[in-house]
Formats: structure tokens, sequence, C-alpha cells
């Protein structure tokens, strides 16, 4: 949940990521404090996911900021969620 409290956009544990094709998209979804309202949405390529995720010491981790969320191909879909 992302709040005032916990701001953290990190995504993981990822797995699979070795396989040729374990997933087309990560769905990202961050509530607000007034669970269930969706404060946004991400629909990300796997592509992208290979190309960000790092190792957190056995964990593979997405931090779900930044260049992940302007990166080619991923779509924010938090109109698609929100209510």
């Amino acid at each position: 949940m992302y709040s005032e409290w916990n701001a953290s956009r990190q995504l993981g544990d990822i797995h699979f990521l070795d396989e040729p094709r374990p997933f087309d998209f990560l769905i990202a979804v961050f509530f607000s404090d007034a669970f269930p309202s969706v404060d946004s949405a991400y629909k990300i390529p796997l592509s992208v996911v290979r190309q960000f995720v790092r190792k957190k010491n056995l964990r593979d981790v997405l931090i779900a900021k930044g260049s992940v969320l302007t990166a080619p191909g991923v779509e924010d879909i938090t109109g698609l969620l929100a209510r």
C-alpha cells in the first residue's frame, strides 16, 4: 500500500525471469490509504521488467518509479481500475 508512511514502490519477488517467457506483462497496482482505492496502476512489459530489475540479496525486485514508468511500452492503467 502506498501512503505517507510507506512511499515504497518496490515490487518483488519477481520469479522465473531466467525462463524464455515467464509472463507478458507485470501489472503494478498501488493502493491509497483509503483502501481499496487505487492510487496508480501500470502495465509493464516483460522487456522493461528485465531491463530494470535488480538483485536484492537473492531476490529480483523492481522499483516502479522514474525511468521504469516512462520506458517505451509501459501503460498507465490507473483509469481502468480507479473508481
